[in-house]
């Protein structure tokens, strides 16, 4: 983020909630970068400015990660979705991160998106909770 704020400026704002019972939680490396990098590089061609979202919360046994932009959005998420041309938007793709998430954990999690043009795009990536063992 911090590499993509001196590039942008102040022209793309990211917002953070995350919830201080997350805080603690592993992820799967990688797993936002795509996601984050995309709204960048694409949710806001000619616009003055825009605004990235990344919102963690638990939900029962799940922590539910959302990367919300305000941006063009996307008309066809299919499309959008295609290996070959993720993998040049971000270098790792969104498939790859959705296969890799449901390889390590099983069909219930996984990356949503929803998209409407002129609306933005919203990612949602469903993990199981996962806590940083304590040392004893």
């Amino acid at each position: 983020m911090y590499v993509k704020q001196i590039r942008y400026g102040d022209q793309i704002s990211v917002h953070y909630e995350i919830e201080e019972n997350c805080l603690q939680l592993l992820v799967p490396k990688l797993i936002l970068q795509p996601f984050v990098e995309n709204a960048f590089f694409h949710a806001f061609p000619g616009y003055p400015s825009g605004n990235i979202q990344i919102f963690i919360r638990r939900q029962e046994d799940h922590v539910i990660i959302e990367v919300i932009d305000d941006g063009v959005g996307m008309s066809h998420i299919e499309d959008q979705v295609n290996e070959r041309k993720q993998q040049h938007l971000s270098g790792i793709g969104i498939k790859n991160v959705h296969g890799r998430i449901q390889l390590l954990f099983g069909a219930p999690y996984g990356v949503r998106i929803e998209s409407e043009p002129g609306y933005g795009t919203a990612i949602r990536i469903t993990l199981p909770i996962m806590e940083k063992q304590q040392e004893s």
